[in-house]
């Protein structure tokens, strides 16, 4: 809870609020100093757990580009499925030109979650609405987005923007599930100058040489997370690592050591 004033009435009320709704009480994105103070106010009250699906990833672009070493082998025989199944496939800027064919693939990418959960198909969640309302001010918000086009149809497209002139933030990135190899193919076309199609380079800009790209989505080996990309971590920072990880991280965001270490797993 926000303010100054006492903690434990506000998660009473909170608690109460929950409970008239029928649903627990769940507090989300809670930093370390908030977890202590919770254990102070509410002793024996909450058990706290990591929400790994929701953790951010960064990759080097040089890595992401060219998938080395036998970590991405798997990744990397994902993305050679899809080029056989679809040899001329094309990648295109998004634009407003095409911003309609991206918010039907993801209206069509959202009924198939709502079908296999069970949930009403009338419904728009959240994430359907922002990602729409993304799609039609990438200029004022400043994103830029790929698309790939598959048999003259979309089958994947990704959206994001520069955090910082090292950092590029992928904000949403979506394709069907049963096409193989089209999540890591888009994955892979942040990076520059490893277009697939004939002649084609990613002409909406992304990241460059020397950048990093911060991707959500759960580590090797973990389920993928639903709208995720099933992204692999390139590797846990070494020793010699963390500091920088964790000077890069809090340029970034401005997030400090408590920050880092509690929630983001930096350090």
């Amino acid at each position: 809870p926000a303010g100054s004033g006492p903690l434990a009435p506000a998660v009473d009320a909170l608690a109460q609020d929950a409970a008239a709704n029928g649903v627990p009480l769940t507090l989300v994105c809670v930093t370390g100093e908030q977890k202590g103070a919770l254990q102070d106010a509410c002793p024996g009250r909450f058990a706290f757990e990591e929400d790994r699906d929701g953790f951010d990833y960064l990759y080097d672009v040089g890595r992401l580009a060219d998938l080395p070493g036998k970590k991405l082998h798997a990744k990397r025989n994902h993305i050679r499925r899809f080029d056989d199944q679809f040899p001329d496939w094309l990648l295109e800027d998004i634009t407003p030109a095409n911003v309609p064919e991206c918010v039907e693939l993801e209206r069509q990418w959202a009924a198939i979650r709502q079908e296999e959960a069970g949930e009403d198909g009338d419904s728009v969640s959240e994430e359907t609405i922002a990602l729409i309302e993304a799609l039609y001010h990438m200029d004022k918000l400043g994103l830029e987005g790929a698309l790939i086009r598959a048999d003259g149809s979309p089958v994947a497209f990704s959206l994001g923007g520069l955090i910082t002139p090292e950092v590029f933030g992928v904000n949403f990135e979506k394709s069907f599930g049963d096409i193989q190899g089209a999540y890591p193919a888009i994955n892979r076309e942040l990076a520059p100058g490893e277009m697939a199609q004939p002649g084609g380079r990613h002409g909406a800009g992304g990241p460059a040489e020397g950048q990093a790209v911060l991707l959500p989505g759960p580590s090797a080996g973990e389920a993928h997370r639903p709208g995720g990309a099933g992204m692999i971590q390139i590797h846990q920072a070494r020793e010699g690592e963390l500091a920088a990880a964790g000077a890069l991280w809090a340029d970034t965001f401005g997030d400090g050591p408590d920050v880092q270490r509690d929630f983001y797993r930096l350090c």
